[in-house]
């Protein structure tokens, strides 16, 4: 006795289950157009649902990632403690050491403007 299969996208809203082969022999053709139709677009409809759940997936391991990330940039000090120092309270402090060094290379530009007055080409 053949087992029924059992569909991934069984319990969705407008699953049909697949028909028998006399069933399907006695569609109209386009009853087995529309059928078709059903068929492929459901199985692209539960396939972009699959996507787009492992997608948010990734979104939400990203986003766990990016708050790691700023929380080692940052540091996290919400008890006021001083405990965990960042990379930039650490780089802040490295530079108040060799802050003098960069008073060298100050840049400064100055523009001038000059009004030019045109002859007439016929003169």
């Amino acid at each position: 006795m053949k087992r029924k299969k059992e569909y991934r996208s069984k319990g969705e809203k407008f699953f049909l289950e697949y028909l028998p082969t006399e069933v399907f022999d006695s569609l109209k053709p386009k009853e087995r157009e529309n059928y078709k139709k059903y068929r492929d677009n459901h199985r692209y409809m539960f396939n972009g649902k699959v996507q787009i759940k492992k997608w948010e997936e990734e979104i939400s391991k990203l986003k766990d990632k990016i708050k790691s990330k700023k929380l080692q940039i940052n540091g996290d000090d919400s008890k006021g403690l001083g405990e965990s120092v960042g990379w930039k309270v650490k780089m802040v402090k490295g530079y108040e050491g060799v802050q003098k060094y960069s008073d060298d290379f100050q840049f400064n530009i100055s523009i001038g403007f000059q009004v030019r007055t045109f002859k007439d080409s016929k003169e």
